[in-house]
């Protein structure tokens, strides 16, 4: 009976995920925020988070699958635009004429984007992102 007991409680262990945890971060482009942007975390292992940035650059209240927060890890840095984020989810204007983007192009893909973060399951994850040409 013992025997099933600890086997009980490694399989129990083995199958647990870490827990996502706050993130927050801030983009700036030539010491100037980056606003109205979708920040993208591409996971090493496949998860992804999202968030959008403020007026002042800042986001918080990254999500991943639905839930508040970040899995610890390593992520690549990407960004959207607004308007790009609005194709995605089918709420364009196609109308209007398109915006300027306000970050290096680079940073619209997780191939060659250079920004890169580890997220600790411990302690605070405030990052600044500050995006080069």
């Amino acid at each position: 009976m013992c025997m099933m007991l600890t086997l009980f409680a490694l399989c129990v262990g083995c199958n647990s995920k870490p827990e996502p945890v706050p993130v927050t971060m801030t983009v700036q482009h030539k010491g100037k925020p980056v606003s109205d942007v979708r920040i993208n975390l591409i996971g090493s292992t496949g998860s992804s988070s999202f968030a959008f940035t403020d007026s002042s650059g800042k986001s918080e209240g990254f999500k991943s699958a639905g839930v508040d927060g970040v899995v610890p890890g390593e992520y690549t840095v990407t960004l959207a635009s607004k308007e790009e984020t609005a194709l995605d989810s089918g709420d364009a204007d196609y109308s209007a004429k398109p915006a300027k983007v306000s970050f290096p192009a680079k940073y619209k893909s997780s191939v060659s984007s250079d920004q890169k973060i580890t997220v600790d399951s411990s302690g605070e994850n405030n990052f600044t992102v500050e995006l080069t040409d």
